[in-house]
């Protein structure tokens, strides 16, 4: 079976890009469950049941605390064929490689036992995992009598894990042909953009899930209007030929749009009964690339969770969902980074993690300093790659000036497991020279990865200034502190004897250089004026950078 992403507590940003789209035809399936008694999908769908779905993993941590809330056993008792018989539960095993004994909790590839106390069947057939294109455990699908799926997840609103009233409310937003003529409108997409510049505006072209809701009529003809913040701006006439519960996606008239629009997508038909189905909104979250000017230094050390932030943007080369997201796991601890997610993305899927817009126009020399950390996948190592592109015509074209691909790539050893670093040792340090570019404005800075279907890569610290890393391409080998941060002047540096310590100023000046005889020793910087400091230390010719906030 093929590599499957573990959800883990830092991937709450993380959504699938191959899961069955929402409203798809659920696959049908039949499947014997661990006592023996056979289950078939379409019949509990006939009988007017909905479904919920929970495709796990024994090994699973996510899936194993999912489990033990409770909640699907609750959904069984009080809404299954021992409460009100409205809707049914299954558990799907979807790991083949998952034994009796895993299910049972005595194997060796599992979190406990999910048998005991799991009133509901289990069904251990990944075949079914296959058919609904699974991700990532767990998963959770819920199926509307009229064979229509779409993913619930763990959680609801509130973002805590559903109830069992939580889950049952769902079905009343279940499709549901009550007309004898109703076209509907399920969903309108609005498809990324990369329009570049400050106050820039992008095209896209909306896509609106039509389906026939109609009880006896084929639908045949329809007019879709899309609306931008109230304001007709496209009408599209669509034709086809949809029975009851068929569906079709329509693509629509390109819209501008601009980082706070709302866009809507309207059906018209005159034979239409039920008009309160008719329209599906998105709040459109546009950000141009470049649409902030950053002066160097600029330090991007992503701690806002607030992603993308700071004028950096994400480009989907592809426009088929970008894998570049935040992580609080950063360099230095739980002070953010961003991650691009090799262990998911299919071969050959391309991102870019962009810079605001550089004005290099102070600087004589300049350099992009980073530090990233990554591992490759044990059962089959992907080719994953990382490049550093440069483009001063907003993205017309771009120059490639540093690449790196794996194993070359990879700083620490491949393993199975989703890659989370646990410390500042795992991490490798770079430092890229753009001094080509110096003195011109309107620079852009791209982080490019190329997925070869490997494992995660973590990026931090991004430093555009003048000053180069002392160290390029070398893993940092030695634990070391400095605090408090932030700090009136005093601070206190904890690492190695026999170090070297430089302190750089925000503007990436030299303002100090000492010499630690000591493991750890102490540092008055009082005489500097407030702002933000990185406290280089090289220690046997490896260098580990942390930044320090003067606040007197």
């Amino acid at each position: 079976m093929k590599k499957l992403l573990l959800l883990l507590s830092w991937v709450v940003v993380l959504n699938a890009n191959a899961q069955l789209a929402p409203y798809s035809v659920a696959p049908d399936f039949t499947s014997t469950d661990l006592n023996g008694v056979s289950h078939n999908l379409q019949s509990y769908l006939d009988a007017g049941k909905t479904v919920i779905m929970d495709v796990s993993a024994t090994w699973c941590g996510p899936c194993w605390n999912f489990h033990n809330a409770g909640v699907l056993e609750d959904v069984y008792a009080t809404y299954g064929p021992n409460g009100t018989d409205e809707m049914m539960v299954f558990y799907v095993e979807g790991d083949a490689t998952t034994t009796n004994a895993d299910l049972n909790g005595t194997g060796n590839n599992t979190q406990g036992d999910w048998v005991t106390g799991t009133d509901y069947p289990i069904l251990d057939d990944a075949a079914i995992a296959d058919a609904y294109a699974i991700n990532y455990f767990p998963t959770i699908y819920i199926i509307c009598p009229a064979g229509i799926v779409w993913e619930c997840g763990q959680a609801g609103p509130d973002g805590n894990y559903w109830t069992a009233e939580g889950l049952h409310s769902l079905i009343a937003d279940c499709p549901s042909a009550n007309f004898e003529n109703d076209p509907t409108i399920l969903q309108c997409n609005t498809p990324a953009t990369s329009a570049c510049g400050v106050g820039a505006t992008g095209t896209i072209t909306p896509e609106a899930f039509l389906m026939n809701l109609g009880a006896t009529a084929n639908l045949t003809a329809a007019t879709i209007k899309t609306y931008k913040n109230g304001t007709l701006v496209n009408t599209d006439n669509w034709t086809g030929n949809l029975a009851t519960y068929e569906s079709a996606w329509v693509t629509l008239s390109p819209v501008t749009v601009s980082a706070t629009d709302v866009v809507t997508c309207q059906v018209e038909n005159g034979d239409d009964l039920n008009a309160g189905n008719n329209e599906a909104a998105v709040n459109f979250n546009f950000t141009a690339i470049g649409s902030v000017v950053a002066s160097a230094p600029v330090i991007e050390g992503l701690e806002d969770s607030n992603y993308p932030a700071n004028g950096w943007a994400i480009s989907d080369v592809a426009n088929n969902g970008a894998n570049w997201f935040w992580n609080d796991q950063g360099q230095f601890g739980l002070d953010g980074a961003t991650l691009f997610d090799f262990y998911s993305a299919p071969s050959g899927e391309t991102d870019d993690f962009i810079s605001p817009s550089l004005d290099l126009s102070g600087l004589t020399a300049a350099y992009c300093n980073f530090a990233y950390t990554k591992a490759n996948y044990l059962s089959g190592a992907g080719n994953d790659k990382l490049q550093v592109r440069v483009s001063t015509n907003c993205g017309a074209t771009w120059t490639t000036v540093w690449t790196k691909t794996s194993p070359d790539l990879d700083t620490e050893p491949a393993t199975n497991s989703v890659y989370i670093p646990n410390a500042s040792t795992e991490w490798a340090t770079a430092s890229v020279d753009l001094s080509q570019w110096a003195g011109q404005t309107d620079v852009l800075v791209a982080f490019r990865a190329v997925s070869g279907y490997g494992n995660i890569l973590h990026l931090d610290n991004i430093n555009i200034s003048a000053i180069p890393s002392n160290v390029n391409d070398v893993k940092q080998s030695f634990e070391s502190s400095v605090y408090p941060n932030p700090s009136t002047g005093l601070i206190t540096i904890n690492g190695q004897r026999d170090t070297e310590v430089k302190i750089f100023d925000a503007m990436g000046n030299l303002v100090e250089s000492v010499y630690m005889n000591n493991p750890v020793q102490s540092l008055n910087l009082q005489a500097y004026a407030n702002g933000l400091y990185n406290v280089q230390l090289i220690h046997n010719g490896v260098a580990t950078t942390h930044r320090v906030t003067i606040q007197k």
